[in-house]
């Protein structure tokens, strides 16, 4: 995550740390977050942190050769690194970013 200590209404950083976040930063919100993992693990791991964790859902931004679809009963969907971070902008700059 950016900044994993942070209360902000946004969260977003790499997959793989989402473990780490164990405060409420995700809850109640839909998660954007970035892997370079090839591994389908990564969006299942994903899902499931943001999901115990009291989140929305998850958006995993991943390489498109890597693309694979969310397999588990959480609102999840992948997209490609440049989607992710058109995603990522305008989070940064809405003051209240609105998921659809």
């Amino acid at each position: 995550p950016e900044n994993p200590g942070n209360s902000n209404e946004s969260f977003y950083g790499f997959c793989e740390l989402l473990l780490f976040n164990s405060n409420r930063t995700m809850e109640g919100k839909v998660v954007l977050c970035f892997t370079t993992s090839p591994l389908s693990s990564s969006v299942s791991n994903a899902a499931s942190y943001v999901k115990r964790a009291g989140g929305l859902g998850v958006i995993i931004a991943r390489h498109p050769s890597f693309a694979r679809p969310c397999l588990d009963d959480f609102p999840c969907v992948t997209v490609d690194y440049e989607l992710g971070t058109n995603i990522l902008l305008y989070i940064r700059s809405s003051g209240s970013p609105v998921v659809k």
